[in-house]
Parts: structure tokens; C-alpha cells; sequence
């Protein structure tokens, strides 16, 4: 985690992708930013520095005068910076021999290379975002859709935040009139009803609900819906999923039996994104490698958000599906369906009928997937994106549920506010209002350099 003692440090680095590009932004915050930069920045040495506004120029090395690079420098004064520090930006040229040169004289005249996440962790610890937003940011840089980035900005723009602090109130002010009625009892003195302390205890309950049951689709928008491919062996997964990628990842062969490993491979289908998952074919077999597959096959279905059950021309290809768990969403697909005559028997209403050969029903199936459940996941929402939030908010749903059903049974008043109050601690960690070493570190330990 980062060091007090250094939290006063003017730190720099790369702030855009590493590699050559026509541009790179590198970026410097601490209270030395300014100054540093004037050494190296000879336009603004002898001018009024304004916020927010760009310069353009050459940068020099202080040393021996030596050209570094033309340059843009946007200047931010401290308490108007994405840290809240004094912070310069550094628009250059994007050769990594020019980023890297910069970097070593903005370190000579007292810089430090900066830690991974550590710009945005004095962005929190200066008061300028939350435990969330900070959180958020991360996932704004690795979202992979734009339903999944939407999100996270909605995160960053404090839409989850504003949903955590409303819990926060609803705690607080029933905590409080609890307190004031059990301090006050003796005077018989009531500082609010019942009915209105339950009102508040069974908001701050749904909102935690909705919370904790919005990480399911927030796991979704980020990692994608999981699609297993599953069925009994030969009935053409691995050509179905080469199919819908439309590239060769599985090994096709005619011998049964030739996936042992699962194989994954993602698309993004009208803006969603679908990890597809080719599963060994469910089988009893002597087979001391396939079988471990057949076991890796059970266990990525017990993963997955739906299940494609596969079969073939051969209706006893089917035998194998009773083995899905009920609660699965499951989807019946028959392949090879070019080789279908017209005089076919069998009810096939409920398939959806394609060939991973000709390409036949892909379109069909891919569109069916996307409104089945493409569509339960709203970008609108500010949903949960971490499991640092998930597991946190749970335990404070717990606290509340308990203090709640005390409160119904007319408990001692003392038994529910230890509830809330245990409630009440969980919900501001979610912010990093109260904190430790080990959370902060939860949260920053994936974050890039720059950032």
C-alpha cells in the first residue's frame, strides 16, 4: 500500500498507453509541479501561470540546455486537479525514447516515478472522489462494450455513491431516533413513532436489496454472459462455437470425444458481450483424461448464465440433458440442420435450428441470446461492479435484516441499534469513510501506471 511518508511527494508518469503513437500525456502531481516545470519550460518561467489553460512550447533539459521535445503543458491548480494536488499534463510527442527522457529529468529535478494508482489514490485521500468512484475508474479504463463503459461513468459521476449515502441517511436518522427514544425512555418522551423508524428501517433494507441484487448484472456488463455449449459427444460444439466467432479456436475432428478442456471465446452480440464456452460431450467413458473434461463440463455449467444444449440429427443425442441443473436458462439448439430432409420427424418447435457448416440459424441464434438477456441489463442502472462492494453491502443488508425482524419482535431497543450500528460501519467503508490498509489495497492493487 502507499506510504505516508511519501503522500508528500511530487510524483509523475505516463498517464496514456505506453507504446509509439503520435501523442503521449504524461502527468505530474504535488506541490512541486509547478515549479519543476518551469525549469524545463522556459514560456512559463516568467509569466502568471492560469488553471486549466494550455501552453505551448519546447522542453529543455535544465542541465545543459539540451532540446527534449515541443511540447503542449496544461497547468492545475491545486483543489481544481483530478488529485486535488497542483498537477502539470504534458502533451509530447508518443516515441517511448522521448516519454522515457522526460520522465528521468522531470525525476532529476525532484519528481518520483509514481506507484501504480496512486494519482488516483490521492484523488480520494484528497476528498476529490469516493472509494467508489475510485473503484469505478478502473473499470472505465477496462470496460470492453459501451453498455459496460456507460456504467462504470455512471459510477464515476457518483450515480452509485448518491444510492450508498441515501442508505447512509435512512441508518442514520433511525439510529438516531432510537438512541434519543432509549435515552429519553424514563421521561417518556418520543422523538419519533414506530411506524415512521420502520418506514426508514425498510427503505434503507430495499435500497441495500436492490444494491446487492444489481452485482449479478453488473458481473455481466463487465465480464460478459457466460454461454456454455453443451451435449452429448459429436453433436458439433466446437463447430458451432468456431461458427459463432467465426474463427477456428476448437479442434473439430469426426472421433467423439476429441474436446477434453474447455475452451472459451467472446463476441460482442448488439452491444453485450458473450464469453461462449465449448464443454467435453457428457458421457460415461473409461477414459481417464476425458472423463476429468466430462467433470470440468459440470463445472463450467454450474458457471454459466445459460446453457446451449446441443444436439444432433440423432434424437437420443438428448439423453445427456437431464443431467442440467432446472434452474438453468437453457436454450435448445439442433445443428447440422442442412442434412434435415423435409420429410423430418420429431417436434422441433422448441430449437433453434442451425448448421455450423453452412451457417445457417447463426444470425437466429445470436439474436435470440441478445434479447433473452441482452436485455436485462440496463445502462442506466448505477449497478454494483466490484466484489469488494457485492461482499460489503451484503453484510450490511444482513445487519439490517436482522435489526429489522429484533425491531418487529419488540426487542430491547439496544439489540437493534447494535444491528444498525454494525450496519451503518460496513455502508461507509463502501465510501472509504472509514478505512483500512487492507481495503485500500483491494481496491488500488489493479490499477496501471499513470493512474
Amino acid at each position: 500500500m502507499f506510504s505516508l511518508d511519501r503522500e508528500k511527494d511530487t510524483i509523475c508518469a505516463l498517464a496514456s498507453a505506453p507504446g509509439s503513437g503520435a501523442l503521449a500525456i504524461i502527468r505530474m502531481s504535488g506541490d512541486r509541479s509547478l515549479s519543476i516545470i518551469k525549469k524545463l519550460f522556459s514560456q512559463i518561467s516568467n509569466t502568471e501561470v492560469r488553471s486549466h489553460q494550455v501552453y505551448y512550447g519546447f522542453l529543455r533539459n535544465p542541465v545543459d540546455n539540451a532540446l527534449i521535445d515541443e511540447v503542449m503543458v496544461t497547468y492545475f491548480e491545486s483543489g481544481r486537479s483530478f488529485t486535488g494536488e497542483t498537477s502539470v499534463e504534458i502533451s509530447c510527442h508518443g516515441n517511448p525514447v522521448i516519454v522515457n527522457e522526460i520522465l528521468r529529468v522531470l525525476i532529476e529535478q525532484g519528481a518520483r516515478a509514481a506507484d501504480p494508482g496512486e494519482f488516483t489514490y490521492r484523488a480520494f485521500s484528497n476528498g476529490r472522489i469516493d472509494l467508489v468512484q475510485a473503484e469505478s475508474v478502473l473499470n472505465v479504463i477496462q470496460s470492453r462494450t459501451k453498455s459496460a463503459a456507460r456504467v462504470a461513468l455512471r459510477q464515476l459521476q457518483g450515480g452509485l455513491s448518491s444510492e450508498v449515502e441515501s442508505i447512509c441517511e435512512n441508518l442514520t436518522w433511525a439510529l438516531s431516533r432510537l438512541e434519543a427514544n432509549l435515552d429519553f425512555s424514563s421521561e417518556d418522551i418520543e422523538f419519533a413513532t414506530e411506524r415512521s423508524i420502520f418506514e426508514r428501517l425498510d427503505l434503507a433494507k430495499n435500497e441495500l436489496s436492490n444494491c446487492v441484487n444489481s452485482f449479478e448484472q453488473g458481473r455481466k456488463l463487465v465480464s460478459g454472459v457466460r454461454v456454455a455449449l453443451v451435449g452429448a459427444p459429436n453433436v458439433g460444439k466446437s463447430s458451432l462455437l468456431n461458427a459463432l466467432i467465426n474463427e477456428d479456436r476448437a479442434i473439430v475432428s469426426e472421433m467423439a470425444g476429441t474436446t477434453r478442456d474447455t475452451i472459451e471465446a467472446d463476441i460482442i452480440i448488439d452491444g453485450t458481450r458473450f464469453v461462449f464456452v465449448d464443454t467435453a460431450g457428457l458421457r460415461d467413458s473409461a477414459d481417464e483424461i476425458e472423463r476429468l473434461g466430462v467433470e470440468r463440463s459440470r463445472n463450467e455449467i454450474d458457471k454459466a448464465d445459460v446453457v446451449l444444449l446441443v444436439r444432433d440429427l440423432d434424437a437420443s443425442s438428448e439423453e445427456s440433458w437431464p443431467l442440467i441443473g432446472q434452474e438453468k436458462v437453457t436454450v435448445k439448439v439442433l445443428n447440422k440442420s442442412d442434412l434435415l430432409g423435409a420429410g423430418a420427424s420429431g417436434d422441433l418447435a422448441d430449437y433453434i435450428l442451425v448448421s455450423a457448416k453452412t451457417n445457417q440459424g447463426l444470425g437466429e441464434l445470436r439474436t435470440h441470446l441478445s434479447k433473452m438477456l441482452g436485455n436485462q441489463i440496463s445502462e442506466e442502472s448505477a449497478a454494483v461492479l466490484s466484489v469488494r462492494q457485492f461482499e460489503m453491502l451484503s453484510e450490511a443488508l444482513d445487519f439490517v435484516e436482522r435489526g429489522l425482524a429484533l425491531f418487529l419482535d419488540k426487542a430491547s431497543p439496544e439489540f437493534v441499534i447494535s444491528e444498525l450500528q454494525g450496519a451503518l460501519k460496513v455502508v461507509l467503508r463502501v465510501l472509504g469513510k472509514e478505512f483500512d490498509d487492507e481495503v485500500l489495497d483491494r481496491v488500488f492493487r489493479d490499477f496501471c501506471l499513470g493512474k
